[in-house]
């Protein structure tokens, strides 16, 4: 979809392409806009080319957009600063994070885990919140002890013919001892040891 733009200060000029990205909801672009999301890059380029190519006043198309004046100026600054790419959606996540864990505290963490100790004793020995250790923990798959122990396969008794401890009698079934061998049964159902 192409637009002409003009902005009013006339730094910027010219045919704008938006995208596929900007114009649908298509797999390229990286955020979830509902049907009826007020704002999308569609309606953003929409309020570009109402003020710069239909000359509206920038009240009465962010009016005519649902936005308010400010937010209209906001998107037009960011057509002049970056061109098409600047009305398309930005990522809200955070360029750096100065309060972030070194990996090598993490890598300690799940080493002391390893080593069965309780989210709380990680904590008071590195001296880091507990909330730190756990979110650390359930992001290493650690967060709980039992997923330190390997998993134990399920022992189930079998016969090597389907039904052959039934044919000697439901007592005597009932009286297998711990090592699987039957125990001798006599007539009347009793243990003959």
């Amino acid at each position: 979809m192409f637009i002409e733009a003009e902005c009013s200060s006339g730094r910027f000029r010219g045919l704008v392409q938006l995208s596929k990205a900007c114009t649908s909801n298509g797999d390229a672009n990286r955020m979830n806009i509902h049907s009826s999301a007020r704002f999308t890059p569609a309606g953003r380029a929409l309020l570009v080319r109402r003020v710069a190519q239909e000359h509206w006043s920038v009240a009465a198309a962010a009016e005519a957009a649902g936005v308010s004046p400010r937010t209209a100026y906001k998107w037009l600054a960011r057509l002049e600063a970056e061109g098409p790419a600047g009305l398309v959606d930005r990522t809200s996540r955070p360029k750096r994070s100065p309060t972030k864990v070194p990996a090598g505290w993490q890598a300690t963490v799940l080493e002391l885990r390893r080593l069965r100790m309780t989210g709380a004793a990680i904590a008071k020995r590195l001296g880091i919140p507990r909330s730190t250790v756990a979110r650390i923990l359930k992001r290493g798959g650690l967060e709980r002890l039992k997923k330190l122990d390997p998993v134990v396969p399920v022992r189930r008794y079998e016969r090597s013919k389907p039904g052959d401890a039934a044919e000697k009698g439901p007592r005597a079934v009932s009286k297998m001892s711990p090592n699987r061998r039957s125990i001798p049964v006599d007539s009347r159902g009793l243990a003959s040891t």
